[in-house]
């Protein structure tokens, strides 16, 4: 199997998982986030877009981003902002996207951080439940770890391990 199918068929299985949860209870929150101007750009990816991405791009090993996947749980349309730091923790740039009902859509790492090369972090914030997951995108797909909360019906997350370049 080549590098492009493997790299396929993984997808595949993230985006399977992704819809499984989907199906999951929805807890819906009144919570109210900040004005989309206060956010940054609005980025608009979804599944479809995500695997054309991973499948459409040679392989190259000097090329490495990072996909942060958000899947709404709620039954209405959230919006999620959210900030990278680099490694000095200092903030480079901004975005946010809106998720469906029962949605998912995805940032590239390189997106938040206005297309600067860099390590760092992402935080970002959704006025209701959402679930995060991050992939690696590189020679190979990598799920990366992803810390969240919720907390007065707003979640809370931060991918610790993004990198862009």
């Amino acid at each position: 199997m080549n590098t492009n199918n493997r790299l396929s068929s993984r997808l595949l299985a993230l985006i399977a998982v992704t819809a499984a949860v989907m199906t999951l209870p929805a807890t819906v929150h009144a919570a109210s986030i900040a004005a989309a101007e206060d956010l940054g750009a609005e980025i608009t990816r979804d599944a479809e877009s995500l695997r054309d991405y991973v499948s459409t791009h040679p392989v190259d090993v000097d090329r490495v981003n990072t996909a942060l996947i958000f899947t709404n749980v709620s039954q209405r349309k959230l919006r999620v902002g959210c900030v990278a730091y680099n490694q000095h923790g200092t903030p480079i740039d901004r975005g946010w996207i809106a998720v469906a009902p029962n949605g998912m859509r995805f940032v590239l790492a390189s997106e938040v951080a206005g297309g600067r090369d860099f390590v760092g972090n992402v935080k970002c914030k959704s006025g209701g439940r959402v679930i995060g997951s991050a992939v690696l995108l590189a020679p190979g797909l990598t799920d990366l770890p992803v810390e969240q909360h919720e907390h007065e019906g707003n979640t809370h997350l931060r991918f610790p391990v993004i990198a862009a370049y």
